[in-house]
């Protein structure tokens, strides 16, 4: 179990970090660091929305990759479909998010 979350929080701070500071470069759209609240607008809201995204789709990656502990389960998706509380909750999660972002504000 430590192995993964040392290794879920490694990689969540590289892809998070890129996002954050070279995503504006990478993916084409104004940066939203230094941005005065006054100055904001959709353009500029871009960032921070794509940086929040990611964060929660990570987390919903997370969840999968925790169904197996023991290294010597590999496949997350064996059994997949037989727990549907857990697919709820997958889809409630990302749906929830759809929403805060397209009607959040």
């Amino acid at each position: 179990m430590w192995k993964n979350i040392i290794t879920q929080g490694i990689l969540q701070i590289i892809i998070l970090g890129t996002i954050l500071f070279k995503g504006p470069e990478i993916f084409g759209y104004q940066s939203s660091i230094g941005v005065d609240h006054n100055e904001w607008n959709d353009q500029s809201g871009k960032h921070y929305s794509m940086f929040f995204n990611v964060f929660v789709l990570l987390q919903v990656f997370n969840e999968i990759n925790a169904r197996k502990l023991k290294s010597t389960e590999l496949n997350v998706f064996k059994n997949f479909f037989n727990n549907p509380l857990f697919l709820v909750i997958l889809v409630v999660t990302v749906a929830i998010q759809m929403l805060c972002v397209e009607f959040g504000g």
